[in-house]
């Protein structure tokens, strides 16, 4: 860890207390260390004047970054300031931005690698954008998708096939592909298979959710279970749901049990998950017994508030 990593570190855990703390990541910024922007915990916080600015570093960076690829000289450990222009844009969306963002993705000179977290950050934050920016995005995405991976990079340029099934899908909902990309990219790499989880996930595939609950590889396995929990939550008491759930978590990886105890940590109401609860409170993973535990204490407590209302008694 370099000096400014631990300065943006120590601005992190202050900020929450102390709001000026984020002045620190902001002169990071100023400095070129876009990354910064990551530890910043609310960009839709920031003032108007101070937004005008971090996105015009931003773009100039990324316009930097586009001129250097054409003369060969992008290297790849350089940060990726498309990400940190996107995470601003979600909260802080303009047109100009969503435009230099789609020329980036679209454009077939620039290396996946570049793009990769930009488009996964353009699908999960898509209920901040409205739908003709989606469409637009999706296009972008697309033309990504049609693009080979470098050859110049050493060790390979990244594989974009999942993030671009991923996007094209949530992105445009007029595209009816959900299943046949799940079915696609479940046969493919382990990159590609945690991206058809996911979109099993997103659009409510719980067949394939429990198919991928089983694959080999605990990555997988994990996400196909963070979706099968969510739907035992959230949808309508499918036995079905719940007894894969269990037999997933019965193998006590630490992955799977992990993503089922988020799901129970986050949920207002878990009483669906009540017997992966039990299974959990004895996991070998000592993060795994935390979220339950403090789930359960959570529980205890609401239980406890609610009699005390029913018997006309204060706190």
């Amino acid at each position: 860890m370099d000096e400014d990593e631990l300065v943006a570190a120590v601005a992190y855990v202050r900020q929450a207390s102390e709001p000026a703390a984020c002045n620190a990541l902001l002169d990071l910024v100023r400095a070129d260390k876009i990354w910064a922007l990551n530890y910043i915990d609310d960009l839709g916080a920031l003032a108007p004047d101070t937004v005008d600015e971090v996105r015009s570093i931003c773009v100039a960076r990324v316009d930097t970054d586009c001129a250097a690829e054409r003369d060969g000289s992008l290297g790849r450990g350089v940060s990726r300031p498309l990400d940190g222009l996107v995470a601003l844009t979600l909260r802080h969306p303009t047109d100009a931005a969503w435009e230099a963002v789609q020329r980036v993705i679209a454009d077939a000179r620039m290396p996946s690698w570049y793009k990769q977290g930009a488009i996964a950050r353009v699908a999960t934050g898509r209920e901040r954008i409205d739908d003709y920016r989606r469409a637009a995005l999706a296009t972008a995405v697309r033309a990504a998708g049609q693009v080979p991976p470098s050859r110049r990079w050493w060790g390979g340029d990244a594989d974009l096939t999942g993030e671009v099934a991923y996007a094209s899908v949530v992105l445009d909902a007029a595209a009816g592909e959900g299943y046949s990309e799940i079915a696609r990219l479940a046969g493919g790499a382990i990159s590609q298979r945690w991206w058809a989880a996911r979109l099993a996930r997103d659009i409510g595939d719980v067949a394939s959710l429990s198919i991928l609950a089983t694959n080999q590889s605990p990555l997988v396995r994990a996400e196909a279970a963070y979706g099968l929990a969510h739907a035992a939550v959230n949808g309508p008491g499918d036995p079905r749901v719940t007894s894969t759930l269990l037999r997933v978590i019965a193998d006590r990886g630490r992955a799977t049990g992990l993503a089922v105890a988020q799901v129970i940590a986050d949920a207002t109401d878990a009483a669906a998950l009540a017997e992966a609860r039990g299974l959990l409170a004895d996991h070998p993973s000592a993060e795994v017994r935390r979220l339950v535990r403090e789930s359960n204490h959570r529980d205890d407590k609401e239980d406890d508030d609610g009699l005390a209302v029913l018997q006309g008694r204060p706190d």
